[in-house]
């Protein structure tokens, strides 16, 4: 924590914030936001988005209340550095204000906002170098993420960019739950959406459901492609093996979590995985796409790994879980006990609040 004469006040701006309406939109930013207010740092002003949806005009008014407050926070008001979410849509006051102003900031990127190839990123990207080289820090999910940007912007200062894990694992909050004598097998707790590999696990379920093997997977999750889920679902003719329970508040997925063996993540493109290793931590082994970070924070002793996209394969590694006995099912739970708390909260928030004061503190 910071000493009292070290004490900053930021002006903190994000996006993506959650809501009692939205309790999943920006999940972690909340978490960065009390992380940063243990360690000392003083929120003078929180300029967030807390919700989601509606008509375009409704879209627009939004966006612009929130790029007004923002502009005319960081013109007009006494600070010491802003602490900014997502590279794109929220930097987009600074365009305005950088040529005449210095403004004091560090930004933290969350994975698409750098990387993403849709069009809206394509043209919100223009501007991040820009951004990223007029800033005191960068902030980044993983050390995959940290290569990816400086392989944008190679000139960038290396001690400049700070990894931290998504805010790390709440190690306190999700570990094992040892009063549950029975779980079920499989569990999908993730965004319904694209990239994240929902329509393969349909297909390796219809696979193992086509061969007369009883499976069952329950879907926890809500996004953009609910609908074309449940759809293919059906169409699949698979719904006795897939339970769609709807979308979680995050104070009750430790507790889900802990009422299955096994955690699958058939994601495509990952920041981090944090939704990875919360499983972890509860001691519950994953069949996860073999795909970077997540097989840098994993192994073959831990998790059962697969080709990202293959239906067949993921269909192989969820029989082959069933399979497995109780001891080692064990071992790899512990296995996945211990690499979590190298990801711990504790050292992520205290590791970001001495990047920010060497960043700040002599500027």
């Amino acid at each position: 924590m910071l000493n009292k004469n070290q004490k900053k006040s930021i002006i903190f701006i994000s996006n993506m914030y959650p809501s009692k309406t939205f309790p999943a939109f920006g999940t972690f930013v909340k978490t960065n936001e009390e992380h940063l207010k243990e360690q000392g740092i003083i929120i003078k002003k929180k300029i967030v988005i807390d919700e989601k949806g509606g008509t375009r005009v409704i879209k627009i008014q939004r966006y612009l209340k929130f790029f007004y407050s923002t502009f005319s926070t960081l013109l007009l008001s006494k600070y010491d550095y802003a602490y900014i979410h997502y590279l794109t849509y929220s930097t987009l006051p600074l365009l305005l204000l950088l040529p005449f102003k210095k403004i004091k900031y560090v930004v933290n990127i969350h994975g698409d906002d750098l990387t993403g190839s849709g069009k809206i990123h394509k043209v919100m990207g223009l501007s991040n170098k820009y951004i990223i080289k007029r800033s005191f820090g960068v902030i980044v999910p993983s050390e995959l993420f940290k290569d990816k940007l400086l392989s944008i912007i190679p000139t960038y200062n290396y001690e400049k960019v700070h990894i931290s894990h998504s805010g790390g694992v709440n190690v306190s909050l999700f570990k094992p739950d040892k009063t549950l004598k029975t779980k079920k097998n499989f569990i999908y707790l993730s965004r319904i959406e694209e990239g994240k590999g929902w329509e393969v696990l349909l297909k390796a379920v219809a696979l193992l459901s086509g061969a007369d093997k009883e499976i069952c997977v329950d879907v926890y999750g809500d996004g953009f492609q609910k609908e074309e889920f449940l759809r293919m679902v059906n169409e699949l003719n698979i719904s006795n093996n897939i339970n769609y329970k709807g979308a979680l508040h995050y104070s009750q997925v430790p507790k889900i979590l802990n009422g299955y063996k096994y955690f699958i993540f058939p994601t495509y493109r990952e920041s981090l995985g944090l939704a990875f290793l919360e499983a972890m931590a509860c001691g519950i082994p994953a069949i996860v796409s073999n795909i970077q970070p997540l097989n840098s924070i994993s192994h073959a002793k831990a998790s059962l790994f697969f080709t990202p996209g293959n239906e067949k394969e993921l269909s192989q590694k969820m029989e082959e879980a069933i399979s497995i006995c109780n001891s080692d099912y064990n071992d790899m739970s512990d296995e996945n006990i211990k690499i979590s708390q190298l990801y711990s909260a504790d050292k992520s928030k205290i590791g970001l609040a001495r990047f920010l004061d060497n960043a700040f503190n002599n500027s």
